[in-house]
């Protein structure tokens, strides 16, 4: 089974309505009790999510991508069109507007994961 990409965990809380907040590095994610098993995937990745906290709650308008790896292109995941840029938490081909947008707007919360089109084994 794959991972959800961290972005998508991210667009589909902003849908749910999850609220997240950081403070001294604790992690405080709340919101309706029926998108627990979201919160919990988001808990897991909580040095990542922390990281994208002030993203999330709109006190940043850009994502960080310098540490993002560029390939040939691949499928967007969440648009489908060609990105030659790897989303830096998950090495999935992914554009940083689309990512953005996600997350600001949300995504549809499905029990189907967007396929992945990394290649296999660690993103560098």
């Amino acid at each position: 089974m794959t991972a959800t990409p961290l972005l998508v965990l991210l667009g589909r809380a902003r849908t749910a309505g999850l609220h997240i907040t950081a403070t001294e590095g604790r992690l405080r994610i709340t919101g309706p009790r029926e998108h627990g098993a979201l919160a919990r995937a988001l808990l897991r990745r909580k040095s990542e999510v922390l990281f994208l906290v002030d993203f999330y709650n709109g006190r940043r308008r850009l994502l960080d991508w310098s540490a993002a790896a560029v390939r040939g292109p691949a499928p967007c995941i969440l648009c489908g069109g060609p990105s030659l840029l790897r989303d830096p938490h998950d090495g999935t081909p992914l554009h940083r507007t689309c990512a953005e947008r996600a997350i600001h707007q949300g995504l549809p919360i499905t029990t189907r994961t967007p396929p992945s089109h990394a290649p296999a084994g660690r993103i560098r």
